[in-house]
């Protein structure tokens, strides 16, 4: 676990007692949860399509340096 280093001393005991006293819910990795549902709700049923776009100039030579 990484500590901001601009906390002070005091701040930094409270926050490891806080995660040592919570730690049954705090992981290092997300992980999936159940307790929520999220839907999305579209106008309709047709694909939503779009013109593509150029590209500015200035940024293709990182866009192909990436490719």
């Amino acid at each position: 676990m990484h500590i901001n280093e601009k906390l002070t001393k005091e701040q930094k005991n409270r926050f490891i007692k806080l995660i040592k006293e919570y730690q049954d819910i705090f992981f290092d990795v997300p992980r999936v949860t159940h307790l929520i549902e999220h839907r999305i709700q579209f106008t309709t049923k047709e694909p939503r399509r779009s013109r593509a776009y150029k590209l500015p100039y200035h940024l293709t030579e990182a866009v192909d340096k990436k490719n």
